[in-house]
């Protein structure tokens, strides 16, 4: 397994949905609060945002981007069992 086959068990566009304000009880962070938060520019939120892969991706934006979400890339479980938790509820998917 290849380091960009581990890290798109959370892909880009997933981490994007997963970042939520700190202290503000599950609110969505919006590109706008991500790009400050990261120091990367609001078009390459975006693009990130939207991509279903991290391949093409250098790892310093990688990191950026992830710990803007506040997404620990490295360890996917505690994402990975809010994401099924959330998942799990009926019409979960809008809370994402």
């Amino acid at each position: 397994m290849t380091l960009v086959e581990f890290l798109d068990g959370l892909p880009p566009c997933i981490v994007r949905l997963l970042a939520r304000k700190p202290n503000r009880h599950g609110q969505r962070m919006s590109l706008h609060e991500i790009a400050a938060a990261s120091g990367l520019s609001y078009g390459t939120v975006f693009r990130l945002s939207v991509k279903k892969t991290w391949a093409d991706v250098p790892p310093a934006t990688i990191d950026k981007f992830c710990s803007a979400c506040r997404v620990n890339i490295v360890n996917p479980g505690p994402a990975r069992k809010y994401l099924r938790r959330v998942l799990a509820m009926p019409n979960g998917y809008k809370l994402l």
